[in-house]
């Protein structure tokens, strides 16, 4: 039998790496899919949809890369609405003409936008807090009015497409609208709202998953446990609402329902502490109470994917250092820790439900707690700056001078061997691949 179809959200290692390390799927080339500034090719992605479409079990297709060329060429003034509604219309008829099974997802755009320097980050900080307050002149000020004036012809065009989406909502067999970045309140929150009853969740690097577990998962009823129960209240930094909130809106998207069962989704955050980033996290003993509760339940057989909340953009390194000397890294069964509560969550219940392999945990372990808490702030002291863009030269310098602490770092969790390599030129997300030794 076939595999799936899957065209990615763009070629970041979540989006088009996380997907092949879970399940069989047929993906474009990768030179299609573009990179960073580079939008992908919305066209030759339709022709090789078009190609494909006949005979294979359904498709799982990112809107943003069709019609935009990716995440990041999705919120650029250049982009075209005219030809965005015409690879839409293609979309459908590509369905129609094959008698497709589609899934698709589409980003609300984020707030901030892209940034590449560190007055653009100025810039962005300040979008947000207007977005949130958009009567405050002080905030409104704070923007070169060019720069605003772009980026609120940006959320108009795109929410021309999101309305086209939602209007034809029975032309796809599931879609979903992903909020990218969020606050508790701003811009995206009320284009969402405009749409009326539309299928959404926190998230968006994930969300490609979590249609893959739609699509493939044979486990549909998983188990769920929380460190403590104050955490489901925990409100992440980039999400519009808590985190029992996040799971029960990305498991809708997934198909999963919670009940008894040896697939085990754990959730651990720090009792009485709200959610900061990575990097300024202090060391905290891990309460023992739970560490003997986790390795009972794996002793049983239960099947854990571990999901680590206290922090966002990195793991809990005294969480790791704790399932370290307690010898539980090699008996769980995954490990999420990147990016946003959202992005984490739905990595983890992808983890669980589609049986990932034990190269995943390990490169879920070295990406997601050494590196992004750990060794990219490393880097980062050693280049001088926070790596937003990065010279030939300073990948050259990371490569050599931080991958191999950060490589040994890994084996003295897991005997795996994990070369890395940085694929958009920047610190933020690091490509790691891994085998057992």
């Amino acid at each position: 039998m076939r595999d799936w179809l899957y065209i990615p959200l763009d070629d970041r290692p979540c989006c088009r790496q996380f997907p092949q390390r879970l399940a069989s799927l047929e993906m474009p080339p990768q030179q299609l899919l573009g990179k960073f500034q580079q939008a992908g090719d919305g066209d030759a992605l339709l022709d090789w949809l078009e190609e494909r479409a006949s005979g294979a079990p359904g498709a799982i297709v990112s809107v943003d890369m069709l019609v935009w060329g990716g995440l990041v060429a999705s919120r650029h003034p250049s982009g075209d609405l005219k030809r965005a509604l015409a690879r839409l219309e293609r979309l459908w008829e590509i369905r129609q003409r094959h008698d497709l099974k589609l899934l698709a997802f589409q980003t609300i755009m984020r707030n901030a936008p892209t940034q590449r320097t560190a007055e653009e980050v100025e810039w962005a900080e300040a979008i947000v807090e207007f977005s949130q307050d958009p009567e405050n002149e002080v905030l409104r000020s704070a923007i070169p009015s060019q720069v605003l004036h772009d980026y609120m012809r940006v959320r108009q065009r795109n929410l021309r497409i999101y309305r086209e989406l939602a209007q034809h909502e029975w032309e796809s067999d599931y879609l979903v609208f992903a909020l990218d970045d969020s606050k508790t309140s701003g811009w995206n929150l009320l284009e969402l709202e405009s749409l009326g009853e539309v299928n959404s969740l926190p998230g968006t690097d994930e969300t490609g998953l979590l249609l893959v577990c739609r699509a493939l998962a044979k486990e549909r009823v998983i188990q769920v446990d929380w460190s403590h129960a104050e955490l489901q209240q925990l409100q992440g930094l980039y999400e519009d609402r808590p985190a029992g909130a996040v799971l029960k809106a990305q498991m809708a998207a997934a198909d999963l329902g919670e009940g008894s069962s040896d697939h085990q989704l754990w959730l651990y955050g720090r009792a009485g502490q709200s959610q900061i980033e990575a990097r300024a996290q202090q060391f905290a003993e891990v309460d023992p109470r739970w560490l003997d509760h986790l390795s009972t339940a794996l002793e049983a057989g239960a099947r854990i994917v571990l999901v680590d909340l206290t922090f966002a953009n990195g793991g809990d390194l005294s969480l790791g250092q704790a399932l370290r000397s307690r010898g539980l890294w090699p008996k769980l069964a995954g490990y999420s820790a990147w990016n946003t509560l959202g992005n984490r969550v739905g990595c983890g219940l992808a983890t669980l439900v589609l049986n990932a392999s034990r190269e995943f945990l390990a490169e879920r372990l070295a990406d997601d707690l050494l590196y992004q808490a750990d060794f990219r702030w490393r880097a980062a002291k050693l280049l001088g700056h926070p790596g937003l863009t990065l010279s030939g030269q300073e990948v050259e310098r990371v490569e050599d001078e931080i991958f191999p602490a950060l490589r040994e770092r890994v084996k003295a969790y897991l005997p795996a061997h994990c070369e890395f390599r940085l694929p958009w030129e920047r610190l933020f997300e690091v490509e790691c691949e891994s085998r057992f030794e």
